[in-house]
């Protein structure tokens, strides 16, 4: 019973490691892509609000993994904040979840290991054209400027 245990113990640490380095490449691909697109936007006249990108971690608590810390992205402008966090590695039909919202709209990417993050809405790769039009949507629009 013990070795059961032991090898169940180690299965879901193996888990969590596997989860939570999915989301650290995840949060520096979209780090990325936003100041890259911020550097664009920098360069605009018209653009008035230029949000900044903000690394920080939740902790998060889940049967069979535990208490567990995970990365997350803000980013974040006068005029609006965009948060884009994990909701859990135990998702119906994929690996993990991770939301991206600014409380009023939200998007949810799923993670898969042969297809890598997928747009949960339309099951599409999650792409730098994709993730910041998103991100247009919701932090740089008429309405939230």
């Amino acid at each position: 019973m013990g070795e059961l245990n032991r090898d169940s113990v180690q299965e879901n640490q193996r888990i969590k490691e596997e989860w939570v380095s999915a989301l650290i490449e995840l949060n520096r691909q979209l780090k990325q892509w936003t100041v890259a697109q911020i550097k664009e936007w920098e360069k605009d006249p018209k653009q008035t609000v230029v949000p900044c990108v903000i690394e920080t971690t939740a902790e998060r608590q889940e049967e069979y993994l535990g208490r567990y810390f995970v990365p997350m992205l803000v980013i974040t402008s006068e005029e609006c904040e965009v948060v884009v966090r994990p909701i859990g590695r135990f998702a119906i039909g994929a690996i993990g979840q991770v939301c991206m919202t600014n409380n009023r709209q939200s998007s949810n990417f799923l993670y898969s290991r042969k297809k890598g993050w997928l747009v949960m809405e339309n099951r599409r790769p999650l792409t730098r054209e994709i993730f910041l039009d998103l991100l247009k949507q919701m932090c740089c629009s008429k309405d939230n400027v």
